[in-house]
């Protein structure tokens, strides 16, 4: 079935709607003005809409669905059924003689199956049930998508366990609610009967137990043969599965993503109030190769807060990322400490970034491990963790390392801590500050001490390190004993303002350019393509001559300068950094009295009786790499003020000639600088030198790239070019 599109945002569309259409018809301004003037004034506006686009959460894949998909509208008349449309109110309608249903005259049931592209409108309560499950089954596709949805001033209720499978199903706004001693939840594929499922999107949902029986809120979960990917669970409220006042282990979590599933997204949901937290990975792997048939789920910018346990854990399963999400208000309990996030057995590359967790127990808690073969490393890279009763950091299992790289964690009981079990800790940038015990301790007789590193952490005065010999020493005793902690630092932080809850640092910080370059945001992007080298709200890291240690990189008020000197006539210049406003009057703000003109590849824009002509609306394409020809009518100095753009983003490159920047801070060699496109560069050329790569070197006189010089590369296929941090 064929619709106009409802994603409609006045000419920003991905397939044109005949609304787009009549907007980009001729008009009488176009008869006044020329093309190019109207074609720019379009494309400032896509830009403007473009920007406000949802951003996932740090080190997180965009879906690609789901997110910002707009539901079809309803009919304009729905007096008579509408084929593909289907009106369902489970209490009064009817489905003999009735396929569709309207309004005054509803279907009872949800067709099963579901037909691509049709659009399911629920209303009341939904009791309709096959062997006490209520089936949602769709047959959608990337076209035409499944919609099944309620209204937001007359939400349906579900009171059965629903099951929901099938492809390109999209449910919007309903309410899952127990009745009697059923209990209404969700349930995407099956671990009994096959029950395939992909793409997937639950949103804007609220489901809630009954406050006594232990069922999961929302489980997904897969078969061998018939397994469950690409599922998006958005903006959704689930709370109250399980008895808070049991004290036994019910386990009553708010999601599960179990066995057999892969590529799922839990993100921005209000998790609370059930007696276990919300579990990624399957339960039961006894070998590394069942590890990998649940792998890369994401969790981020969810809030979790008064669930039994943990917040967020995971047992088994690969490529798990939690980032960005919320955690507080963990309930101890005499069979599981409260943990934040919690790990166990075998996960593999699980990544614990920039997690905002406090009132726990323990903020990050590794526990018992399987002893699988095969490493198994835990990443927990720029989290914020307070207010923890027993330590900020837990690690008790395994020999693969766990990397604690970046984290501010203030006041704990125990900053870093290791209780049994050796374990392997690389411990690096940290800042750890008001403690009671010890900023660092490792219980005697694990040996964890011995195959564990620290270097570049920030310990308030005075620090407490305990490492495995149940001493206590200050930092300048750690070092002298154990010939570690190179880099590490004895000082005040100087937080903006810990008491309120802001840990970020001000300008004489010793915490400041104090870091180091840790190799474990480039592991991060070798295997999943996306650059993580930012801090909690974003800012590109370093901003400075080097890493600043802890969660935050301190931004200088008005950002960090750049400065490009400008001859008089063409210049070929790129930035490293990214001012918040990218309008061409602000970036040339300085030197609007000398610049003419300014292009890109394929834009530009003129600078006439002091306004600006041209389709070339902004300077958007600094943050994606772009090189742009600047004219001016006399040599001039060129300051821009913005945050530091890392190094190592990639920059998307066609086939083909590219208009390119350069990022680092430094100078480098050609060779160096474009050593992750080697397979696909030809040549690049500078505004004055040029440079061919044949059977594998460089020839030419263009030898090195510098900051605020743009170039040109020729490349023979597509790629992205990333260059090294510097």
């Amino acid at each position: 079935m064929t619709r106009n599109n409802t994603n409609c945002r006045g000419g920003a569309c991905l397939r044109p709607c005949p609304g787009c259409i009549r907007m980009f018809r001729f008009s009488p301004f176009q008869v006044r003005y020329p093309i190019w003037v109207f074609l720019a004034m379009s494309i400032a506006l896509a830009g403007s809409l473009s920007a406000q686009a949802w951003q996932p959460p740090i080190g997180i894949p965009h879906p690609g669905f789901g997110i910002e998909d707009m539901r079809p509208a309803r009919p304009a008349d729905w007096s008579a059924p509408v084929p593909g449309y289907y009106y369902v109110n489970n209490e009064t309608g009817r489905d003999s003689a009735n396929p569709y249903g309207t309004p005054a005259n509803p279907r009872q049931t949800i067709p099963r199956p579901i037909p691509a592209g049709a659009y399911v409108e629920v209303h009341g309560i939904y009791r309709s049930a096959s062997g006490g499950t209520t089936f949602i089954e769709g047959q959608g596709n990337s076209d035409d998508p499944v919609w099944v949805v309620g209204l937001d001033d007359d939400r349906p209720v579900f009171v059965r366990h629903t099951l929901i499978y099938g492809q390109y199903i999209y449910v919007d706004s309903i309410d899952w609610r127990s009745e009697g001693a059923s209990v209404g939840c969700l349930q995407i594929g099956s671990d009994g009967s096959p029950r395939p499922g992909d793409h997937i999107v639950v949103r804007y949902c609220d489901l809630q137990g009954n406050g006594v029986s232990g069922a999961t809120g929302f489980n997904v979960v897969g078969l061998a043969g018939a397994v469950v990917s690409h599922v998006v669970s958005y903006r959704n409220v689930i709370h109250h599965y399980g008895d808070m006042n049991n004290t036994t282990d019910q386990d009553a979590a708010p999601a599960i993503v179990g066995n057999h599933c892969s590529n799922i997204w839990f993100l921005k949901n209000t998790m609370h109030t059930c007696t276990s937290g919300v579990r990624a990975g399957g339960a039961d792997a006894n070998d590394a190769s069942q590890i990998e048939t649940s792998h890369h789920h994401y969790f981020g910018r969810n809030e979790i807060y008064g669930t039994f346990q943990n917040g967020l854990s995971v047992k088994y399963g690969s490529d798990i990322v939690f980032s960005e999400n919320s955690i507080h208000d963990i309930i101890n309990t005499s069979w599981s400490p409260a943990k934040g996030i919690g790990f166990q057995y075998g996960p593999r590359r699980l990544w614990v970034l920039y997690n905002r967790i406090y009132r726990c127990r323990y903020g990050v808690r590794g526990a018992s491990d399987s002893g699988i073969s095969g490493e198994t490393p835990v990443y927990i890279i720029g989290n914020v963790i307070t207010d923890a009763s027993e330590a900020g950091v837990s690690i008790n299992n395994g020999n693969s390392p766990r990397y604690i790289v970046g984290n501010t964690i203030a006041s704990v009981e125990r900053g870093i801590m290791n209780d049994y079990y050796r374990s392997s800790l690389v411990i690096s940038n940290n800042i750890i500050a008001g403690v009671n015990q010890a900023h660092i301790h490792f219980t005697s007789g694990y040996g964890t001490g011995a195959v564990s590193t620290i270097n570049n952490t920030l310990f308030d005065v005075p620090a407490k390190i305990v490492w495995g010999d149940d001493i206590v020493r200050d930092l300048t005793d750690f070092q002298a004993a154990f010939g570690k902690g190179q880099g590490c630092l004895e000082a005040d932080p100087l937080f903006t303002g810990a008491a309120a809850g802001d840990f970020t640092l001000q300008a004489g910080s010793p915490a400041r350019d104090a870091g180091s370059a840790e190799t474990v945001y480039q592991t991060f992007q070798n295997l999943y393509g996306l650059d993580i080298r930012v801090d909690p709200a974003g800012t590109p890291r370093p901003q400075g001559s080097a890493w600043d240690m802890g969660a935050y990189e301190y931004v200088p008020s008005g950002g960090v300068n750049q400065t490009i000197n400008l001859v008089a006539g063409w210049n070929w210049i790129s930035f490293n950094v990214l001012p918040s406003d990218r309008s061409l009057n602000t970036i040339f703000g300085n030197i609007l009295g000398q610049v003419e003109q300014v292009r890109t590849q394929t834009q530009s824009a003129l600078r006439l009786n002091g306004q600006w002509v041209g389709d070339l609306a902004n300077m958007d394409g600094i943050q994606t790499g772009k090189m742009y020809k600047v004219r001016v009518n006399a040599a001039c100095t060129l300051t821009v003020s913005g945050t530091r753009i890392a190094a190592t983003i990639p920059i998307s490159l066609v086939t083909g000639w590219n208009w390119v920047a350069f990022f680092p801070v430094n100078p480098l060699p050609v060779g160096s600088a474009l050593q992750s496109i080697s397979g696909q560069v030809q040549q690049v050329r500078s505004q004055t030198q040029s440079a061919i790569y044949q059977n594998g070197q460089w020839i030419g006189d263009l030898t090195q790239m510098e900051p605020g010089k743009g170039y040109t590369i020729l490349m023979s296929g597509t790629g992205a070019l990333a260059y090294p941090e510097g």
